[in-house]
């Protein structure tokens, strides 16, 4: 299997070498005859990331080989992700078909359960929107389409399809959740969510909305479509497995070295077994953990944030998640949504970390006057500082106490709800 596997890779890189003007400025000094293992491959074949390629194609339209005029092929817009710039990828009727294929063997045993149709809301922009509904469809079940910039009228299409099932982004999915049980709509018993990971606090505010509603999380990218999922033991966390027959998957750290063992981090990189609209050894930008084998056979991957989500405090590495699970212990009086902005500030002669925590307020305290807000956030700054852990025991107020940080800011801005939101701003590397 592995050397099926190699020379397939050798192939795929070949063929592109040949082919494709992009692949072929890349890798116009590689002898692929030097190939003979996978640690070869690894090391003559260089990662690349999405603005590599933005850089080597001259264009934000990047051309891996589907020209936009062949019959069946799709133009798809991406988010700007860690380019910082907007780029578009073609996409073939084949490669979604593929994508629905595999969507199809992991996730049609939760569907239309009972001999009863699900009624799906897909809440995304219009081309991510085609795929998903691809996905479903190969469900055969029935499918709406929400506007994700209009969520009344979403709300409404709902109610008026009778759908069941929600698909679309954690804050989003919060969002809708919120406004349906107001309105005492009780049929939603499945959430897709994709986009961004699912913090402990949107996780537990769903579970309290619908008790008895199933979370799936799903990966992917508009380059890839979906590419990593979950087994019957991981539904609604962050851990996911990988499909093996479709792509090759490697874990990098900063110096481009694999990393294989438990509890290891790394940026996730893949490429795509294809000859069209090929991907090789591409950054995904995504930071995984390697973890333990799950119950089902294959190893867990733990997905930790994007690689922008990560910063350095005082020379300690602080990934989202522990972001999250500080938020999550103010649920009490926040949504669950945040944007967190770190500076640098002098205090009294003494330059200290500082936070600024831009927070959505839960619906029962929007109207609240003055007063009562301010108590609202000096509860929520000592509640996220305490459990704010830099180290498994140091947070955030013990470097208060020790005159290292300052305290945290808390503003009240209930605008945060998106498709994307960047949740973390680094301010101190900025000027």
């Amino acid at each position: 299997m592995d050397k099926k596997r190699l020379d397939n890779l050798k192939k795929l890189i070949l063929y592109c070498k040949n082919n494709i003007p992009l692949y072929s400025k890349l890798y116009s000094k590689i002898d692929i005859e030097q190939i003979n293992t996978f640690e070869d491959f690894k090391k003559i074949i260089p990662p690349i990331s999405k603005k590599q390629l933005l850089n080597l194609n001259n264009s934000s339209n990047i051309d891996l080989g589907l020209d936009n005029n062949t019959q069946g092929a799709m133009f798809l817009r991406v988010t700007s992700g860690t380019a910082s710039k907007m780029a578009c990828f073609y996409r073939s009727e084949k490669e979604i078909e593929q994508s629905a294929e595999r969507f199809y063997n992991t996730y049609s045993k939760y569907l239309n359960n009972n001999n009863k149709r699900d009624k799906v809301i897909i809440i995304n922009d219009f081309t991510l929107s085609y795929i998903f509904a691809r996905h479903f469809s190969k469900c055969e079940c029935l499918i709406c389409l929400g506007n994700p910039f209009d969520l009344n009228h979403t709300v409404n299409i709902i109610k008026t399809a009778g759908c069941n099932v929600i698909r679309t982004t954690p804050p989003i999915a919060l969002k809708i959740a919120q406004m349906l049980v107001s309105q005492k709509y009780t049929e939603i018993n499945k959430f897709f969510l994709a986009g961004s990971g699912l913090s402990s606090i949107t996780k537990q505010k769903l579970k309290d909305y619908y008790p008895q509603a199933q979370i799936h999380m799903q990966y992917g990218m508009a380059e890839t479509a979906i590419s990593l999922y979950q087994c019957k033991h991981n539904l609604g966390t962050n851990i996911y497995h990988k499909f093996n027959d479709d792509f090759f998957y490697e874990f990098i750290d900063d110096k481009s070295n694999n990393i294989t063992k438990t509890d290891d981090i790394g940026e996730l990189v893949i490429t795509k077994y294809t000859h069209e609209n090929p991907l090789i050894r591409y950054k995904t930008g995504d930071i995984c953990q390697l973890k333990d084998i799950c119950q089902c056979g294959k190893q867990n991957i733990k997905l930790l944030g994007r690689k922008e989500d990560q910063f350095k405090i005082k020379g300690i590495v602080v990934f989202k998640e522990k972001i999250d699970k500080a938020i999550y212990n103010t649920k009490k009086y926040c949504t669950g949504e945040y944007q967190l902005i770190i500076d640098e500030i002098e205090e009294n002669g003494t330059l200290k970390s500082k936070l600024a925590l831009y927070i959505e307020l839960e619906p029962k305290y929007e109207k609240s006057d003055k007063h009562v807000k301010t108590k609202i956030k000096n509860k929520i700054a000592k509640e996220f500082s305490d459990n704010f852990m830099i180290t498994e025991d140091y947070s955030w107020s013990q470097g208060i106490e020790l005159g290292i940080f300052s305290k945290v800011d808390v503003i009240i801005k209930n605008e945060l709800k998106g498709l994307k939101i960047k949740k973390i701003i680094d301010k101190r590397y900025s000027y």
